[in-house]
Formats: C-alpha cells, sequence, structure tokens
C-alpha cells in the first residue's frame, strides 16, 4: 500500500514524505485508488506550531509529522502530486520553485525563513482546494505506543506508519540490516515510512527487522529501502510512531 518511492532532494521535507506516505497508505487501506497525494501542498502551506512542545513545521528546515496531519485536518483535504507538484528540493534543476514561508512560520522555532522566494510559487498562489482529492479527510491523527511488538501489530492492522530515528549513520547505508551502537534514541532528525517487517538467517544467528521506505530516491539503499534492526529502539525509530485518521 505504498506508492513509488520519491527523492526530497536538497530539502529538509522528510517529514512530509513520511506524513503523505502514511496516508497514501491509509486511503488505499480503506478500499480507494492508491493516489500520490500532494508532498509540495504540505512543505508550502504547513505552519503549524506546538509551542508547549517547543516544535514546528518550518517547510524545508524541517517539521514534524504529527503537527502536519493538524494542518491537512485543517486544510480539510489534500490536492494530488500532479496538482500540486514537488519542487522545492530540486537543487536548482529544471522545476525547482523557490519556497515562500508558509502562512504562520514561526521564526522563533524554525529561525529565518530562505531570504527570497517567489510569491507566484507561495502556498497562497498554488492551493487550489477545488482540486482535493474528493472525500480524502483527515479526522484526527495518534501516536502509537513505543512496544515494537505493539508497533508490528499496528502495522499489519493500520498500514504504513510515519516514525522518526536519528539518521546520521544512515547516510552510509547500502544494503542488509542496519544496527549500530553509534546512534541516539532521543535526538531524532530524519522522518522515514514503516512498511513491514521480517527475519534474517545469518550463520550463527537471526536477526528481526524493520522495512523502512526513505525519501532518497530509488537509487539509494535497497532500491530506496532500508532494514533496520528490530527489537531495541534502534537508533530511536520506536519512539515517534503515528498515524492519520482518515474520516468519511
Amino acid at each position: 500500500m505504498v506508492t513509488a518511492v520519491k527523492d526530497q532532494g536538497s530539502a529538509g521535507s522528510c517529514w512530509a514524505f513520511s506524513t503523505i506516505g502514511n496516508l497514501e497508505g491509509q486511503w488505499a487501506m480503506a478500499g480507494k485508488q492508491l493516489t500520490n497525494l500532494s508532498v509540495e501542498q504540505v512543505v508550502d502551506c504547513d505552519g503549524m506550531e506546538d509551542i508547549k512542545g517547543g516544535n514546528a513545521d518550518c517547510g524545508v528546515f524541517g517539521g514534524w509529522p504529527y503537527l502536519a496531519y493538524q494542518y491537512i485536518m485543517r486544510a480539510g483535504g489534500l490536492e494530488t502530486w500532479e496538482d500540486y507538484w514537488y519542487c522545492s528540493g530540486l537543487g536548482g534543476a529544471p522545476g525547482t520553485c523557490e519556497v515562500c514561508p508558509a502562512p504562520g512560520y514561526n521564526t522563533s522555532l524554525c529561525g529565518p525563513p530562505i531570504p527570497y522566494c517567489n510569491m507566484s510559487q507561495s502556498c497562497i498562489v498554488k492551493l487550489n482546494k477545488s482540486k482535493f482529492v474528493p472525500g480524502f479527510k483527515v479526522n484526527t491523527w495518534k501516536a502509537i505506543s513505543e512496544n515494537e511488538t505493539v508497533i508490528a501489530d499496528q502495522l499489519m492492522q493500520i498500514g504504513p506508519l510515519s516514525v522518526a530515528l536519528d539518521a546520521e549513520l544512515l547516510q552510509f547505508y547500502h544494503s542488509g540490516v542496519f544496527s549500530t551502537y553509534f546512534c541516539s534514541k532521543t535526538k531524532l532528525d530524519h522522518a522515514v515510512l514503516l512498511v513491514g517487517f521480517g527475519k534474517e538467517k545469518g550463520l550463527f544467528e537471526t536477526t528481526d527487522y524493520w522495512t523502512v521506505k526513505n525519501s532518497w530516491g530509488p537509487k539509494w539503499g535497497e532500491s530506496g529501502y532500508f532494514r533496520i534492526k528490530r527489537g531495541d529502539g534502534m537508533c530511536g525509530i520506536n519512539t515517534a510512531v503515528t498515524t492519520g485518521v482518515l474520516g468519511a
């Protein structure tokens, strides 16, 4: 229940890709056609903040799936990828957009916005609610237990889940089951999509793993995916598991 692997490029937009991946899965699990939903709408338009928690959605500078769900709830829906296509991380390639800060952008939590932008490419101009996917609506969101047995159960019941982890060493990953002692379980810096789990039999032991969809393009890792050791909270992957909940 996942769409093709995408590439976030040079933008810190993993949080939006993770959120959208979860909702694409929810939509398909509800019996609807698997649809590429707009990541760029969330990057451009989501200025949600959690003052108490000290978090905010900051466009190309990062964000949080739990806040992105709340933006989509407030907006009332999403356009498709084709109608509101991804352009903020293309690094100057044809089609790159100069992203303006989202309405409500919090400079205290996000830092200064990009000093230049093209207003014709801003959310205010580009968003077209008449193109929202008919019937698609996020009613609420929920956090999933940090217990990895519960996470596996929820994954089977709900479908792909948004997760986050410390991905500093993940940039060196090529294939196999990723496992390291040198990562943090609390300093989460990358959001991804949990899509499956399994076991890999070795010569001397069997390793439980999660299968995860990344947003670094299909040429990275195992065709855009990676596997990571399951069962001991590797790199904090079990600490920020969330899902949107769709409405009728």
